[in-house]
């Protein structure tokens, strides 16, 4: 058994035809200290294995290594360079079951890949379990791109496009020449979350830590590495190196390149603490816990080129690693007598990103048990890094490159939302440190939120069979030139899908395959444009609307879409579900050319929804909805109201008909506010309730409202005194800047006369006021005016007082509707198609699907 402590000294294989193995407890590399095997450009041609044996209780060899590996550090040369080999590649032909011998017809040349060698083709159902092992046989009749493989085929592996979707399956190599290995027991023992693994999970590492002088991996097969159950333990680690790219801090550039990283048990490739390091050619297969992982949220510029993950399982290292079992059952970090909620794990990441300021090319993530690619968001740095940026950068910081990259099988596509909890739990805050919570992303020049906003890019991206494509939440993001995809945290921002494919079913379809929607509208802004969508049926749509508890909150009335193209089978639009929350009563959508609707410069909504449509509506038969044009914004109203206090809005056109609305709970709980977000007509007369006891705090913003746009508000309230009304301009640090007292006046007309009046009518116990907009708005998509978002201000100082009195507002407020706004004339209905042409296409398609698999791929909530 060898200990290496390697000071001065060089150890060096020996490139020969005898096979090298090398077994150790622990090599350590420092003081000049190196291991060569080959070098750059002079590729090492022999078998060579270095094994790492011991068990998770042995002692330590170094505080900052552990045991059982390798560490690099303090003036210490790593230089690794096995042979050349094409990592990975895709079919070009399908690959069914029940074939037994057969050759492979593959995109690129794979004439490195020898007789014996393992490869893994991933795969392309919604289960990341599809994917298989095999070996290559002998064929001397292949071509370059040809490749025979023994062994029976158990699933189905899709090796072409359909309307423009490379869904082809990702085959790589999992065998290198020269490989670090982990010995590993036969089962699971000792401390090592057994209880969730049955196998061993206490491999080898690797890990290279500030000081090393050179550290270059190229060709190596990492098998059998990482440490579960214990941190800074993974297969490739680079630990805290700051800038790499630094010639003065190190000899050459540091990279990870051409590794198959597999069966492992804590990660790929770990990125921590270090800067501009190129990881490429990269696979990464079966291993627990994010894959490729940024750790601190203080990582920035490295870039991540033409890397392959496939299967990444849950493993229990950080919350955001477990799934839901692991979440509840690992509580030795949470306040005593916590349960976690799951949503504070399940979002275990092929690729795991906690700063944007990084670049990602080529890349695919082919099956992960959550997301393919996660943005996660940093208020601060963790770990070793707090300090080392300013507040919110991360979350502020523009997006690098992300270019040409692809997700599928998993449950998200690409994720761009969520932070993690930066302290420690307390009986206050009781999650764990670095528990998954919301953040929004807000990306601006320079960081700096009074700078303009910078689009994060999201080019060429191709998703599909996962459960949703793509989820995002901030601004401003554009998706363009991609295929199949909740987004206003800051104000002015939007989302924008352009130059995209989109297809709901496809010749790679299986029995028991779910339906599926393209896009579904959620927040906002969105823009939908010069999109493609093939292959909807009856039971789902290119667009809709989110729909479930998800779909709580508020539908922006400045989402749109344009220049959209169907095929001729396309079920274009549903309307959802009858509502049963504010986000799907509150449905709103414009048809800026009528490439939906077939009615330009129109909003799509629901039909009962009688405080936003008005006379002048169509209703739709072939979605259930209305179509409408007019002037429509939003109020957002905050009330001191209990969590399950409703608030009724009626427009005075249509007293019969109001809207019920349940809010959302907003602020700690010792100054807990509801905010509902109705979506209304500009310049109408609406009256408002909360049951029968009026809140003593109550704002109304006048949202995507513009210069000198109004609604007149009635609330009850039978008494005069104690109570205020002031006009208020709020900056974006919630700060009041400008305030306008209201005082009362005689009639109702001095409060259309009069910026500061107010009105009360005595006869009704009603009170009346203007929100109204005094400045304008200097962007289209922006939520408030340039000089920051208006308010009314409503405040009782009294005892609770009643409010049973709206009953008495009509008939003396009810107006007469006037027909002004009507809705241009139709181009095409919703659904041109034939129809029962469509249908027959959908039952057939129903039939031809080969085996089962599960939810629908196409989600883009907004």
């Amino acid at each position: 058994m060898i200990f290496a402590f390697l000071t001065l000294g060089e150890l060096v294989f020996n490139d020969g035809p005898s096979p090298i193995v090398l077994t150790v407890e622990f090599i350590d590399l420092r003081d000049g200290g190196a291991l060569h095997i080959g070098s750059e450009g002079c590729y090492y041609e022999g078998e060579a294995t270095i094994v790492f044996r011991g068990k998770s209780f042995d002692k330590d060899y170094d505080i900052e290594c552990g045991k059982k590996g390798l560490c690099v550090q303090d003036g210490g040369i790593l230089e690794i360079h096995g042979k050349e080999k094409l990592s990975w590649t895709f079919l070009n032909k399908h690959l069914w079951a029940g074939e037994d011998v057969n050759v492979l017809t593959l995109e690129d040349n794979v004439s490195s890949w020898e007789e014996g060698d393992k490869v893994v083709i991933s795969s392309t159902s919604r289960d990341m379990h599809d994917a298989e092992e095999f070996t290559v046989l002998s064929c001397e009749d292949c071509m370059y791109n040809q490749l025979k493989i023994g062994g029976l085929v158990k699933n189905d592996h899709y090796g072409g496009f359909y309307k423009g979707v490379d869904m082809r399956a990702e085959i790589g190599i999992l065998t290198r020449n020269v490989k670090l290995r982990g010995e590993m027991e036969s089962q699971c023992y000792g401390r090592n979350w057994c209880n969730y693994f049955s196998h061993d999970t206490f491999g080898g590492h690797l890990m290279i830590l500030m000081g090393s002088k050179s550290a270059r991996l190229e060709g190596i097969e990492v098998v059998n590495m990482g440490q579960q159950a214990f941190l800074a333990r993974y297969p490739i680690h680079f630990h805290v190196l700051g800038d790499v790219g630094d010639p003065d801090l190190y000899n050459h550039r540091v990279y990870a390149k051409s590794l198959s990283i597999h069966h492992c048990f804590s990660r790929c490739v770990t990125v921590h603490g270090t800067n501009s390091l190129e990881v490429k050619d990269v696979v990464g297969y079966d291993t627990l816990g994010h894959c490729f992982f940024l750790e601190d949220g203080n990582e920035q510029n490295n870039t991540f080129t033409h890397n392959l993950g496939l299967v990444t399982r849950p493993g229990t290292l950080l919350p955001t690693d477990r799934d839901a079992n692991m979440c509840r059952g690992i509580l030795g970090a949470v306040w005593p007598g916590y349960m976690p909620d799951p949503e504070e794990c399940t979002a275990v990441s092929t690729f795991w990103i906690s700063h944007p300021n990084n670049n990602f090319i080529e890349n695919a993530a082919g099956g992960s048990e959550e997301a393919g690619f996660w943005f996660i968001f940093h208020e601060r740095p963790t770990g070793y890094g707090p300090g080392s940026l300013i507040p919110f950068a991360a979350l502020r910081s523009p997006m690098g490159t992300f270019y040409k990259n692809r997700a599928h099988s998993s449950n998200y596509g690409l994720y761009i939302d969520d932070g993690v909890k930066i302290t420690e739990s307390s009986e206050l805050e009781p999650q764990e440190y670095l528990a998954r919570q919301p953040a929004e992303y807000s990306p601006h020049k320079d960081r700096d939120t009074s700078k303009p906003r910078v689009p994060a890019r999201i080019e060429k991206f191709t998703t599909f069979k996962n459960n949703q494509g793509i989820q995002a939440r901030g601004g401003d993001l554009l998706v363009t030139d991609s295929c199949s995809p909740s987004f206003p945290y800051d104000t002015g921002s939007h989302q924008r899908v352009e130059k995209s494919t989109i297809v709901g079913h496809s010749n790679n379809d299986v029995s028991g395959d779910k339906d599926a929607d393209g896009v579904q509208f959620f927040q906002g802004p969105i823009t939908i444009t010069n999109c493609s969508f093939y292959d909807f049926y009856t039971s789902d749509a290119a667009i809709t609307f989110m729909e479930g508890v998800d779909a709580e909150g508020h539908m922006s009335v400045l989402s749109s879409v344009s220049n959209l193209r169907f095929g001729h089978e396309t079920r274009r639009f549903s309307i959802g579900r009858e509502p049963t929350n504010d986000g799907e009563r509150t449905r709103i959508l414009l048809d800026e050319d009528g490439s939906l609707s077939g009615y330009s410069e129109a909003y799509i909504m629901n039909k009962n929804n009688w405080i936003s449509r008005h006379a002048g509506c169509i209703q739709s038969k072939d979605c259930g909805c209305a179509v409408c044009s007019g002037n429509y914004g939003s109020l957002f109203v905050r009330a001191d109201v209990g969590k399950y206090q409703q608030m009724k809005v009626w427009r005075n056109e249509v007293p019969g008909s109001p809207l019920e609305l349940d809010g959302i709970p907003v602020g700690k709980e010792a100054d807990m506010r509801t905010e509902f977000h109705p979506n209304v007509i500009r310049n109408k007369g609406y009256m408002m309730s909360w049951g029968w006891s009026l809140p003593h705090d109550i704002t109304f913003y006048p949202v995507v409202f513009d210069e000198d746009d109004f609604l007149t508000v009635g609330i009850c309230i039978k008494a005069l005194h104690d109570f205020n009304v002031f006009w208020e301009l709020e900056n974006d640090k919630g700060e009041i800047i400008e305030t306008l007292r209201y005082f009362e006046g005689a009639s109702m007309q001095e409060i259309y006369d009069q910026d500061d009046q107010y009105y009360h009518d005595a006869e009704t116990g009603i009170l009346f006021f203007n929100v109204k907009a005094k400045y304008p708005r200097h962007e289209h998509y922006a939520y408030c005016s340039h000089r920051g978002c208006e308010r009314m201000h409503f405040m009782y100082h009294g005892p609770t007082p009643t409010q049973d009195c709206i009953w008495k507002a009509y008939p003396k407020y009810e107006v007469k509707e006037v027909v002004g706004e009507t809705v241009p004339g139709l181009l095409m209905p919703f659904d041109s198609a034939d129809h029962a042409h469509t249908q027959s296409r959908a039952q057939n398609h129903q039939s031809n699907r080969r085996k089962a698999g599960s939810k629908s791929p196409y989600v883009f909530p907004g």
